[in-house]
This record gives structure tokens, sequence and C-alpha cells, in this order.
């Protein structure tokens, strides 16, 4: 039985500022890497606005002027940094959980290490992509080819038929496209610690994501051609250096288990000495001459 029960103090707010301030304790070492990306298909938007979304959880319906110009109905739709009354008035691009989502979606094809099941995303286990890969910045800045940010006169109306998800038939859906795009910026890749993705991974992960994933809508990964890109380029820049791999990882051979050896019998019935840690001479276990 316990005698006595010490007091617990109480952490003040000074106290609990100057522990948030302390160093980390975490033991996993991350290096910095540059990224550029282009695009291989013409790009669309679809975004749901936050009145739209609030009326989701209200039940209210949206209903925009259907008179208003089309260019007015696209560029509601584009993403920004920055919104006033539901409009885009910032910098134009993509949230960086689009990207995240393409390439956790690609990493149940994508390994990070030589077992069976060493996928970085499984269908049973969620994704081990976060623990992985941190994006550096919360938003994608979108850009032409000459690296200029997009701007709103770049943006194309895209008028195409749809269908209804309730089967009514045919809607008519208006979408803003760019046909010519791309985005770089920076990300976070963990060289340490229980789970690492090799280098030659990480490029294979967003080459793949490009093709087999696709960003926002019309995206390969909702059965259309849009929003395909491609890495140009990926280069570490700073922090901790990145894992080696071996020659067998980079060619992607299996690691081979290593297995015990069989106990060779000798004629007299004694077990060669090399089972137990002793190296075995030339000519031990040999049955011995009759003569």
């Amino acid at each position: 039985m316990i005698d006595s029960i010490l007091e617990v103090p109480v952490m003040t707010t000074n106290r609990i500022k100057e522990l948030f301030a302390q160093p980390t304790r975490s033991t996993v070492e991350v290096a910095l890497y540059e990224y550029a990306c282009t695009g291989l298909s013409a790009i669309m938007f679809d975004r749901m606005t936050q009145a739209q979304v609030r009326g989701l959880v209200t039940g209210e319906k949206v209903d925009y002027p259907k008179d208003e110009p089309l260019e007015l109905k696209a560029l509601r739709k584009m993403y920004s940094d920055k919104y006033e009354n539901d409009m885009p008035v910032g910098a134009l691009g993509i949230p960086n959980e689009n990207f995240c989502a393409a390439l956790r979606d690609t990493g149940k094809k994508v390994k990070y290490g030589q077992g069976t099941w060493d996928f970085i995303t499984s269908g049973t286990n969620g994704t081990l992509l976060y623990c992985m890969i941190r994006l550096a910045e919360p938003f994608i800045v979108l850009r032409d080819l000459e690296g200029n940010p997009v701007t709103k006169d770049q943006i194309k109306v895209d008028c195409r038929k749809g269908n209804a998800t309730q089967g009514t038939g045919a809607v008519g859906i208006i979408r803003p496209r760019m046909d010519e795009w791309g985005f770089a910026g920076h990300l976070f890749l963990a060289v340490s610690g229980e789970y690492v993705l090799p280098e030659r991974q990480l490029e294979r992960l967003i080459n793949m994501a490009g093709l087999r994933a696709g960003l926002c809508s019309g995206r390969p990964g909702m059965q259309m051609p849009f929003g395909q890109f491609v890495l140009r380029h990926l280069k570490h820049i700073g922090g901790a250096k990145p894992r080696e791999i071996t020659i067998s990882e980079a060619n992607g051979e299996p690691k081979k288990r290593a297995t015990r050896k069989k106990a060779t019998l000798v004629e007299n019935g004694e077990v060669a000495g090399h089972l137990n840690g002793d190296p075995k001479k030339p000519g031990e276990g040999e049955p011995q001459s009759t003569k």
C-alpha cells in the first residue's frame, strides 16, 4: 500500500512556454530538396467554395447568378492563397494537400524497402508517406513555362458536357484550364529513423504520381487525362546527407534472407563443428582409414 502521494506541481504558462522552446528530442534527420515539375497535359480546377462547403453542413443550397460571365464562373473555381467573397485574389495554384494526395495514392505501387510488403501506402495499414516526406510550402504556386506566377488572364474557360450524379441527365461543366503549366518548391526527406525512402525511390514516386494520379479535376485517378506532370529537377540542397543505397537496391534486387547451413553428419555420427560457429578444417569429419 502506498503510504503517501506526491503532490503534483501546477505548470504555469511561463513554464510551459519555456518547455516548448527546448530543442526537439526527435532523432529523425531530414534532408532538404528542391524540385520542379511541368505539365504533360492541361490542368483543370473545380474548387468548392467555402459557401458551398458550409451548405453541405447546413443543408442550404448555394446558387450563383446564372447570367454572370463564364470567365467569372471559371475563376471562382481556382485555388488561391487568398480569397475575398469566395473569389481568388492572391496567387493562383494548388494546396499542397493535392500534391500529397497524388504521392500518397501512388505509394501503393512504390516501395521504400526491399521487403515483400514494404510499400509506402498500404490498403490495410494506411500510409507511411508523412513519416518520410513533408512539403515545405503550404500552397504551391502555379507557374507558366517562363517561371512566372500564373495570372487571371492566362486562365482559359473549359466548357464541356458532364453527367449528373443523381441520374437526371447531362449537365454543363465550367472549369478553369491551363494548357502549359508547372510548379516548383521544396520538400523535406527523412534520412534516418525506422522508415527511410531512398532518393532513387523519391524520384520514382514523383514521376509515377504525375503519370498515374495527376492533379486536380479530370486527373487520371478520376479516369480522365488532365493534370499529368513530369519531374524536371530534384536536388539535395541542405540538411542531413541523403542515405546511400546499395548496388543491389539500385538494381531492384530483392534482399536475400540469411539461411542456416544444414548439418553435415560424418560416418561416426559426429556433427561438423561449423554448426557451432567453429570453422571446419580440411578433412575434418571424414571417415578414418581402416588400414
